[in-house]
Parts: structure tokens; C-alpha cells; sequence
């Protein structure tokens, strides 16, 4: 029993590990499936010979494990983003990977001599905020992609309808000419029609998969078309110079905004950089005062400032256009 005992922590520190990695690679590979953006994933999927249903039930994360469902229920910020990430993995490999991360980062945090309570805290904080963050990043790329390339495909409708084609037939060619991740969204909604969705409920499904504001506008004025009619040519026209012009702006944001940003990310760093070199090479530099109740006051008062400087920074360089 003392022998199980004391190899307990390195057989947590071994399963931690094995999740990790594994959780790990499914992350990675999706992340190199995805830099490819001239062929879509959806016709990666059908070139290589799968199956169309397969291909559409992965790329939807569908059908989805109890444990999915439940977290999904728990936290639909999770599933949203999993879902917006563009990310073919469910809500539970998510959830192993950020479990798997803390005991990881927990245990090798308490291997490099920091405190318990030090070591537990930046370990969790590791292990869900990293693959929370990284799921982030490729959200706002994927969003900024999809921005780009949303006028092009626009202009694509607009020249299809004036030769007579459907609206399905449009959303096809779209999603036959245009890369990730547009390509891929247009094409799982025709799939989702050619299974017998209606057309209104797969614009809604893109929609809430891809988490764009302006895709919204494009999706009523389709649907509205459709029920009563119209100039479906003429609106989109209106909505593509109006979406043409607003990234363009937000271009220009950007730009101008950039000095501030890096400002805020050197300044948000710098604390944690320097409190987690004192942990590593001074464990004991608190020591003679971490039991002082004014000690931890001051710990929370400081963290406190910092998070409320961020929020602050954050506003001051983030505009909505």
C-alpha cells in the first residue's frame, strides 16, 4: 500500500500525460486540415472516397455522445465555441483535453518546487485556459477569413441569379468555387437540404455555426425571398457594398489599434512572466509573509487591478463596427 502510495502522484502525472497527448493530436491534426484553404474540408472528405453522410455527420459533429449532450447543456458557451472553431471534435474531447492539461501543467508546476496551492492554481489555469484559448484564436481567424471571402462569395450569388439559377443552385456553386471556410459552410447547408432540410433552417444552422453578423443579414433577406418574393439580386447587391465597406473599416482599425494591442498584451504578461520566474528560481521569496492575512489582501487587490487594467485596455483598442 505505501509503495502504490508513493508512486500515486506519478501515475496521475502518466494518465495526465496520455490524455493530453492524445486529446493533443486530434486538435492538431484538425488544425493542419484546416490550413489548406483552397480546397475545402468537405471536399477533401469526398475526394478521398467517404462516404457524403459521414462526411457531413463529422464535419456537423454529429451525432454527438451523452457526455457531449450534457456538457453541451451545462455550457453552451463551450459547445458554441467547439462549434465556431470550425473544429470537427465534440464537446467531451474538448473537456478531456483541458482536464488532462491541468493535471499536467499542476504536476509539473509542483515538480519545479512551487507551492501546492501555487502549483494546483497555475495548473488549472494552464490547463483550461489554453485550449480555451487556442479553440479562440482559431475562431477569430476563421471569422476573419470568412469576412474576407463573404463579399466575393456574394458577388458569386449575385452574377448567378442574373443568369436564372436558383437559390440553391447558387449556394452549390458557392460552395464548389470557394475555399475554407466558406466553401465548407455553403456546402454542409446544401448537403443539409439535399437530406431534406429546409432552406431556412440550413441558413439558420450556418449561421449559428459560423457566428458572423453579417451572414445573418444575408440569410433574412434569402429566406424573406423566398417565402414572398423579390429582387433577391438587388438586395444582396446593397448588402455585399455594405459588408465590402465594413471590413474594409475594420481593417483600418485594426491598423490603428495595433501599437495599443501590443501595449496591452506586453503589459497584462509582464506580472505573470515575473511571478512565475520567482516561483521557479525563489520559491521561498514569500515565504516569510504568505501567511499574512494583509499579504493576501493585497495579493487579491493586485490581481484585481490587473484584470480590471485589461478589461480596460481591451475597450480602449477593440471597436465594433
Amino acid at each position: 500500500m505505501e509503495i502504490i502510495l508513493d508512486n500515486l502522484p506519478w501515475f496521475i502525472l502518466f494518465v495526465g500525460i496520455l490524455l493530453f497527448v492524445e486529446s493533443a493530436y486530434y486538435l492538431i491534426r484538425d488544425w493542419r486540415d484546416g490550413a489548406n484553404g483552397t480546397v475545402t474540408r468537405r471536399m477533401r472528405d469526398l475526394r478521398s472516397g467517404r462516404d457524403k453522410g459521414k462526411s457531413l455527420r463529422r464535419l456537423l459533429r454529429s451525432p454527438r455522445d451523452a457526455v457531449s449532450v450534457a456538457i453541451a447543456r451545462a455550457v453552451p458557451a463551450l459547445d458554441r465555441l467547439v462549434a465556431q472553431s470550425g473544429m470537427p471534435v465534440t464537446v467531451a474531447h474538448v473537456a478531456v483535453l483541458m482536464i488532462a492539461s491541468s493535471i499536467t501543467a499542476t504536476a509539473l508546476f509542483h515538480g519545479l518546487s512551487m507551492p501546492t496551492s501555487a502549483a494546483l492554481g497555475s495548473g488549472l489555469l494552464a490547463g483550461l485556459g489554453g485550449p480555451l484559448a487556442v479553440m479562440a484564436l482559431k475562431r477569430r481567424r476563421r471569422r476573419r477569413r470568412f469576412q474576407e471571402k463573404l463579399p466575393e462569395a456574394l458577388n458569386l450569388i449575385i452574377r448567378s441569379l442574373k443568369a436564372g439559377h436558383p437559390v440553391s443552385v447558387t449556394i452549390g456553386t458557392v460552395a464548389q468555387e470557394m475555399g475554407d471556410p466558406i466553401g465548407t459552410e455553403f456546402g454542409l447547408a446544401v448537403d443539409e437540404m439535399t437530406y431534406g432540410l429546409p432552406l431556412y433552417e440550413a441558413l439558420d444552422n450556418m449561421t449559428r455555426r459560423v457566428g458572423v453578423d453579417d451572414l445573418k443579414f444575408v440569410a433574412v433577406a434569402i429566406q424573406i425571398q423566398h417565402q414572398v418574393g423579390g429582387n433577391l439580386a438587388g438586395v444582396l447587391a446593397n448588402i455585399e457594398a455594405v459588408v465590402r465597406d465594413r471590413f474594409h473599416m475594420m481593417a483600418k482599425v485594426r491598423a490603428v489599434s495595433a501599437e495599443g494591442r501590443m501595449s496591452g498584451w506586453v503589459i497584462g504578461a509582464l506580472p505573470l512572466f515575473v511571478w512565475a520566474a520567482l516561483m521557479v528560481l525563489r520559491p521561498d521569496y514569500y515565504g516569510a509573509v504568505e501567511d499574512d492575512p494583509l499579504f493576501k489582501t493585497l495579493m487579491i487587490a493586485a490581481v484585481s487591478l490587473l484584470v480590471i487594467g485589461q478589461a480596460v485596455i481591451w475597450r480602449l483598442v477593440n471597436f465594433r463596427i
